[in-house]
């Protein structure tokens, strides 16, 4: 079996794995997991792996198929122990969604229909995001630490594979860049007392 291959696999595995303590969090009550980003996340992860597949992914489309599971699943446990999907700014990132969404289907090209749905996983993040500065602890930072790990075994299997092309490597990066962000945020906002001393 190819490196790529193994990185691939890896990281879909780390980004399974990482529903585990998240599912884990949200039945204790400590995670309280954002309905409109789930949403959301769920009709952008199915377009990005389909769209992924037939822009020639075979080694990174691990990490999707995992998304894809998982974010269905933690949707459907996030309407009875969730929070959000109702609050005016939560409304406006479906609408855009649902824009994106006519917008991919209008296009036609795989490339800007990946473009695009990354965009709508971009704006799916904002609202947890912001739940995340108001309260950080009400996200679980080992899930979403899992995931970036996913990412970075995702990007690896993109990088030291035989055709490193845009269309191959803007998914991997993209998820890396966001769980980047909300990783940071989380720590910073959790621990800024503590930093602040540094």
């Amino acid at each position: 079996m190819e490196l790529t291959t193994i990185l691939g696999i890896l990281g879909g595995a780390l980004s399974m794995i990482a529903y585990a303590p998240y599912w884990h969090s949200i039945f204790r009550g400590t995670t309280r997991p954002q309905r409109a980003s789930w949403l959301i996340w769920i009709f952008s992860n199915t377009l990005i792996l389909a769209t992924s597949f037939a822009l020639g992914a075979r080694d990174s489309l691990w990490v999707p198929v995992a998304y894809v599971i998982g974010t269905i699943i933690t949707f459907a446990i996030s309407i009875k122990r969730g929070e959000g999907g109702t609050h005016w700014f939560d409304v406006v990132c479906l609408v855009v969604t649902g824009i994106s969404i006519i917008l991919w289907y209008m296009t036609g090209d795989a490339l800007q229909s990946l473009i695009i749905n990354l965009s709508i996983v971009a704006i799916g993040t904002i609202p947890t995001v912001i739940k995340i500065t108001k309260d950080p602890h009400s996200e679980n930072l080992n899930g979403f630490s899992f995931w970036f790990l996913g990412s970075v075994c995702s990007l690896l299997a993109v990088l030291l594979g035989k055709s490193v092309t845009i269309d191959l490597w803007i998914q991997p990066v993209s998820f890396l860049v966001l769980q980047a962000i909300v990783v940071s945020i989380m720590v910073v906002f959790r621990y800024r007392k503590l930093i602040g001393k540094l």
